[in-house]
This record gives structure tokens, C-alpha cells and sequence, in this order.
């Protein structure tokens, strides 16, 4: 009986020492692109408990300067006219819509396609999956 007993406790430490391996080697490696899920649903949770300054508001004793440019492909777009919905989605998936440039639409467009794109505009919600297929051109 005692035997069987230590026979059973060694396989499952075994067992345990070789999942905590293959867990190491899984956080390390990252074969299967799980880090930029992880990576967005925690800007996501962040941006929901952090108060987020204006991006027109310039903060006090702090001069604007007329000579400074942006890039007109890095400059934020003025926000169309969304859904509540669709507002929702992109704030629960940590997008400030009135930061989206002309550039990361021109992305959205190669990724998702121009029909979808243009059920978007046309006031369809984007799904999580499309969030997550459109990490690369935030």
C-alpha cells in the first residue's frame, strides 16, 4: 500500500514539475500570440481606472506653440459621427476614438476590408475579434 502511494505521489510531482515547464515555456516563447490579448485587455481595464486628459486641452503653464506641426498621417481625424454602441465598444476595448489617424484607417481598411469597413462607418458595432485583428495598426 505504501508503495502504491509513493509510486502515485512521485507521477503526480512529475506531472506538476512538467506543467510548470511547458506553463514557463508558454509565457517565454509565446507560440500562440497570447500577449497582445493579455497586453490590450489590460490597457483596456487600465484605461477604465485612469481619468484621461482631453487631447485639445493644454495643461496649465504650458504655452502652445504655433510652429509645432504633426504629420498629416499621425494627426488624430475628427470623430465621425458614431453609434452609442460603437462608442461603447471602441471605450471598452481602450480606444480613444478621437485619437484614430488617417494612417490606422488606411490599416483597418487593409485588415478588415473595405466592405466591413464600410458597414462600420454605415453604423454597424465592431466585434471583439475585429478589435483583436486590428491590434497591429494601433
Amino acid at each position: 500500500m505504501i508503495r502504491v502511494l509513493k509510486f502515485m505521489l512521485m507521477v503526480m510531482g512529475g506531472v506538476f514539475i512538467l506543467q510548470v515547464v511547458v506553463l514557463g515555456y508558454l509565457v517565454v516563447a509565446d507560440p500562440f500570440q497570447i500577449r497582445p490579448l493579455v497586453q490590450l485587455l489590460w490597457k483596456s481595464q487600465k484605461a477604465h481606472s485612469l481619468p484621461v486628459a482631453s487631447p485639445t486641452t493644454v495643461p496649465s503653464g504650458v504655452e502652445a506653440d504655433a510652429a509645432t506641426t504633426v504629420a498629416p498621417d499621425t494627426a488624430p481625424t475628427a470623430t465621425p459621427s458614431m453609434t452609442a454602441a460603437q462608442q461603447e465598444a471602441l471605450n471598452s476595448a481602450g480606444i480613444d476614438p478621437s485619437t484614430i489617424t488617417p494612417a490606422q484607417l488606411n490599416c483597418f481598411t487593409s485588415v478588415l476590408g473595405a466592405s466591413r469597413m464600410a458597414e462600420i462607418k454605415a453604423g454597424a458595432v465592431p466585434t471583439a475579434a475585429e478589435f483583436f485583428s486590428v491590434r497591429s495598426c494601433l
